[in-house]
């Protein structure tokens, strides 16, 4: 199928385990090669290189992060490019305030890093784990050129993978990922048995300073490969604009919007402080969470989770630290428990690879989808007719947001009302969403369309009804609808 190719083949190769830990010397050179894990806090390869003789600092942004999908939606749209934009420049700052700097580089991770070991003779490379099947072929590609290297020069490079987007880590899981439970509920109950959280790791001081003469090297023109890799790449260092990365113009905010996200940790850390405890929200989070309108009846966390500038683990002891000061109630539990919804479509993704993206999911349940492009139009745009779909998709493709509630009525309408092939959706949000995860979007698209983990595989939102219960008044429908006013 269209989207497997697209995805790449679940080889167990691509998941090998690489030393998470090291014994870092001061001849040591090393390489961060950052991706989901934009930040200084929680994060386990800055606290492990503190002793190095120099460190690289990389953000790497792929083709196939600025290509576009199976069905022509460009893969990162103008709300996340601004986001991840922003949460790069900030990520530069504070590893400024450290002693070194971030290097922006677009370009196949296979060609740049074998390029940057050579020229600075670097002994180790960190990268974070991900779950989505082009990002697990990334590491195979990059493993097998660096072999390559290896073999032609005689110079080994240590790789080391670490955990970093997870509340629990892979590896104090009560069961091999093989055996994950299918059922959300089960897959709960295994882990709270045996609970079991880490501490995060301390935030560095200072750090060691990147190898050479950086500003000299952060120059434009082409890299010339290893000569065991063949033929030269064009790689452009430095942080993009929107323009650059999307080919449109940076969206303004839309003054209806009742939230706008500003990239990095540090606005992360605000937000949180500003919900938990200046607001005081969490104390009534389980009855607010199905909100539409407002800042205040969810965390609005996803977005930074997304990127990484935010650690689940870092949330986890802000919830602990209000449970022990303030109250600990069924809503301190539930941002929990959205958590652990997080963690188990992580390990979900990496348990199933390719099934996430095809047409009869992880369940393989045949459905008949059809292909209808001025139908899904409709649907896109907000033009079906429905007012509480037409709310909730104009709302997405005016801000790059919408709520869990509408995101679960939207696809349930296209996939169940429209009959139209789920991928189309999903698509469209890993294009739309600021907040857009690999694992979290397709596999909440397989649950709700009835092919993935579900146990009631003909689960069905009546948006009438829906709409009759969470937007009783039409306030939601009638700030996003003009025509209702």
């Amino acid at each position: 199928m269209l989207r497997l190719a697209r995805r790449g083949s679940h080889c167990r190769r691509h998941y090998r385990r690489h030393s998470r830990e090291a014994s870092v010397t001061a001849v040591d050179r090393h390489l961060i090669w950052f991706r989901n894990d934009l930040r200084t806090h929680d994060h386990p390869a800055l606290a492990a290189v503190s002793g190095a003789e120099s460190l690289l600092c990389v953000a790497i942004l792929p083709p196939r992060l600025l290509g576009t999908t199976e069905h022509g939606f460009r893969r990162t749209g103008p709300f996340r490019a601004r986001f991840l934009i922003e949460t790069l420049q900030e990520l530069d700052r504070e590893l400024r305030a450290r002693g070194n700097r971030l290097f922006v580089v677009r370009g196949q991770p296979s060609d740049v890093v074998p390029e940057l070991c050579s020229r600075y003779d670097l002994t180790d490379i960190w990268y974070p784990d991900e779950p989505g099947t082009e990002e697990a072929t990334e590491v195979s590609e990059l493993t097998d050129a660096l072999h390559r290297l290896s073999e032609s020069t005689g110079r080994s490079v240590r790789m080391h993978a670490h955990v970093s987007s997870t509340l629990l880590h892979s590896d104090d899981l009560p069961f091999q990922l093989e055996q994950m439970p299918r059922v959300f509920t089960d897959f709960r109950k295994a882990v709270e048995h045996v609970w079991t959280v880490r501490e995060m790791v301390n935030t560095p001081s200072g750090l060691p300073p990147p190898p050479g003469d950086p500003d000299r090297d952060n120059g434009v023109g082409p890299v010339t490969r290893d000569s065991v890799v063949g033929e030269s790449v064009s790689v452009v260092w430095g942080i993009p604009s929107v323009e650059a990365l999307t080919r449109e113009s940076a969206p303004e905010p839309d003054p209806r919007a009742a939230f706008v996200w500003r990239g990095g940790e540090g606005a992360a850390k605000r937000r949180l402080e500003k919900w938990i405890w200046e607001q005081d929200a969490l104390r009534r989070y389980k009855e607010t969470r199905n909100g539409l309108l407002g800042a205040e009846y969810s965390s609005k966390l996803s977005a930074w989770l997304s990127v990484g500038s935010i650690s689940p683990r870092f949330v986890y002891e802000e919830v602990r630290r209000y449970e022990r000061e303030r109250v600990r109630n069924h809503s301190t539990y539930w941002l929990i428990f959205e958590l652990l919804w997080r963690d188990y479509f992580w390990f979900l993704a990496k348990k199933v690879g390719p099934r996430l993206f095809a047409r009869s999911g992880p369940r393989r349940v045949t459905k008949p989808w059809r292909y209808d492009r001025e139908a899904f139009d409709r649907w896109r745009t907000g033009n079906t007719g429905n007012d509480f779909i037409d709310a909730n998709m104009r709302e997405i493709a005016a801000t790059g947001y919408m709520s869990n509630r509408g995101r679960q009525n939207v696809a349930s309408f296209l996939a169940r009302d429209l009959q139209l092939d789920w991928r189309l959706g999903a698509e469209y949000f890993e294009s739309m969403l600021v907040d857009y995860d690999v694992a979290s979007n397709y596999g909440n698209w397989t649950y709700a369309v009835g092919v993935g983990t579900d146990p009631r595989e003909d689960r069905w939102f009546n948006p009438d009804r829906q709409a009759e219960r969470y937007d009783p008044d039409g306030s939601y429908r009638r700030t996003w609808l003009a025509e209702l006013r």
